[in-house]
């Protein structure tokens, strides 16, 4: 009965010599004219590597230099830049504050929930700009601001203009 060989012994022993069956054109030259060619394809891969890094360098290279001309041309022409948008603002908030403020009427709103109403409608406005817009329109005289809440003028709080109910008093 012929003995079964252990595949990964015989593959050791092939690839590193050890087997005593030798030829002219035997097994042990091919196995070291596999080792020669995966070797070489290891070399012909690190080489089709590095000529790929450098053709990208040079395509990034022309993307830029193309960018670059492009810009120049349309600086002499008067035109915008291409691929550049102008800064895109949001719509103006102040009609929506005013709404918002409408309907909080007698109850007033605080920065925080009029900011929060406004996302709604607009989110792309900017951090600061509700509170802005609530400051001016105050100053105008459109809004009146308790130190908490803002109220349309008509629905402000009526405030006592003396701390002392009776008014003054003479003491004696």
């Amino acid at each position: 009965m012929a003995e079964s060989v252990d595949a990964t012994v015989f593959k050791t022993e092939v690839l590193s010599g050890a087997c005593r069956f030798e030829s002219g054109c035997g097994h042990q030259f091919i196995a070291t004219n596999k080792v020669k060619e995966m070797a070489n394809a290891r070399d012909q891969m690190k080489m089709i590597d590095d000529e790929l890094a450098l053709v990208r360098s040079q395509i990034e290279k022309l993307r830029i230099e193309e960018e670059l001309l492009l810009k120049m041309k349309a600086k002499m022409s008067g035109e915008a830049a291409p691929g550049k948008k102008g800064r895109s603002r949001s719509p103006s908030v102040k009609p929506v504050v005013l709404d918002i403020m409408k309907e909080y009427a007698a109850e007033g709103a605080t920065t925080a929930e009029v900011d929060e109403l406004v996302r709604r409608y607009v989110p792309t406005v900017a951090k600061d700009t509700v509170g802005s817009v609530l400051s001016r329109l105050k100053s105008e005289g459109a809004l009146v601001f308790d130190g908490e809440r803002y109220y349309e003028k008509k629905y402000a709080p009526k405030s006592d203009p003396s701390p002392f109910k009776g008014g003054l008093r003479a003491v004696s």
